[in-house]
């Protein structure tokens, strides 16, 4: 079969945060696979690396499914990167999320997927949606151990340190997080832990 490969190298600017990508791109000369071309990238910047291995399509759209491995030292610069406001202190950290991505008319849903956030390891499956300004996340995540200390910190330190600051009732980062995203969350957890305190099995709906 006649096959069509292309090398893809370059870099961008984007909110003044410079990107790096690497692909490869071919595209099969099987019928029923001309719409479909088989693609490994990459892209990295100072404050994420993304590693993709699927395919990307046309269908009504752009579509992109296939592996992906994305991970981010520290979450909350990458927040104040898109726009959002994120806490100054405790949280927020070291992301790292694999798992089968399918994107395409502006929704990404991650199947099969690992989400590793400051420490706490779920599995399940999240779909992110972004419509205008607002970012809808759905989905499920199960923990074997999830530790809330570093955000109860943080939003306490938020509350009581910065609030007499910025005038406000709310800490700046959860009026930010309220303000522009909408989550259908379901988490459960075999051991929840807050400050001072270890339970048991537990669930819990956003």
């Amino acid at each position: 079969h006649r096959r069509t490969t292309a090398t893809i190298t370059g870099q961008a600017t984007f909110r003044g945060q410079r990107l790096k990508l690497n692909a490869t791109v071919a595209k099969p000369a099987a019928k029923g696979t001309e719409n479909r071309w088989q693609t490994q990238a990459t892209v990295s910047s100072s404050l994420f690396d993304a590693r993709f291995d699927g395919s990307i399509g046309e269908e009504k759209g752009l579509r992109l499914t296939g592996a992906v491995d994305l991970s981010a030292p520290r979450l909350r610069e990458v927040a104040r990167w898109v726009g959002m406001e994120s806490p100054l202190a405790g949280n927020l950290e070291a992301l790292r999320l694999r798992g089968t991505l399918d994107w395409t008319s502006g929704a990404m849903a991650f199947s099969n997927a690992t989400l590793t956030i400051d420490g706490n390891e779920g599995v399940g499956a999240v779909t992110v949606t972004r419509v205008a300004k607002r970012t809808a996340v759905e989905g499920t995540l199960a923990f074997k151990r999830l530790n809330l200390t570093p955000y109860v910190a943080s939003t306490m330190i938020e509350r009581t340190l910065l609030a007499p600051i910025f005038g406000a009732t709310r800490p700046p980062f959860m009026a930010s997080l309220l303000d522009n995203l909408d989550a259908d969350l379901r988490i459960s957890s075999d051991a929840l832990v807050i400050p001072g305190i270890e339970t048991g099995q537990g669930a819990v709906a956003i």
